[in-house]
C-alpha cells in the first residue's frame, strides 16, 4: 500500500542494541564529521548512524557500556543510552538473572519506542 499525500508514511523506527563500546562518544564524533579513533576499524555504530540518515529512519540506541549515561540526539538518532547488563560478574545465578532482566528491558523498550525493526549486536537470554 502506497502512502497517500494525506497520510504520509512515518519514518522507520529502529531499536539498535550495541555492545560495550562508547556509542555516545562515537555519536558525538560522527555528528562533527569525525571517526572514532579509539576503535581499531570504523565503528559500526557510526555506520549505523549514517545508514539511518540515508534512509530517513529514526533510531534509539542502547549500548551495554559499563559507564551509564544518556544522550538525547538529533534525528535520525533520538536517544542513546549506556546501560550495562546487571550482575555480569556476580556468580552464575545473578549473571542469568541479569541477562533475563536485560532481555525484558529490551522487550519493554521496543514496545514503548514502537520499533519497526530491532537490530541486536550483543544479545541476551
Amino acid at each position: 500500500m502506497q502512502p497517500s499525500p494525506a497520510h504520509p508514511a512515518r519514518p522507520l523506527r529502529i531499536l539498535y542494541v550495541d555492545g560495550p563500546g562508547d556509542v555516545i562518544n562515537t555519536y558525538r564524533l560522527w555528528r562533527s564529521g569525525h571517526n572514532d579513533a579509539s576503535e581499531v576499524s570504523t565503528a559500526f555504530s557510526g555506520d549505523f548512524f549514517a545508514f539511518c540518515r540515508a534512509i530517513n529512519a529514526t533510531a534509539t540506541v542502547i549500548a551495554t557500556n559499563p559507564n551509564r549515561g544518556t544522550l538525547l540526539g538529533e534525528p535520525p538518532i533520538v536517544k542513546i543510552e549506556h546501560l550495562p547488563i546487571p550482575w555480569q560478574t556476580r556468580g552464575a545465578l545473578r549473571y542469568h538473572l541479569g541477562q533475563l532482566w536485560f532481555g525484558l528491558f529490551l522487550l519493554i523498550k521496543s514496545i514503548t519506542f514502537r520499533a519497526d525493526l530491532i537490530l541486536i549486536v550483543q544479545g541476551t537470554h
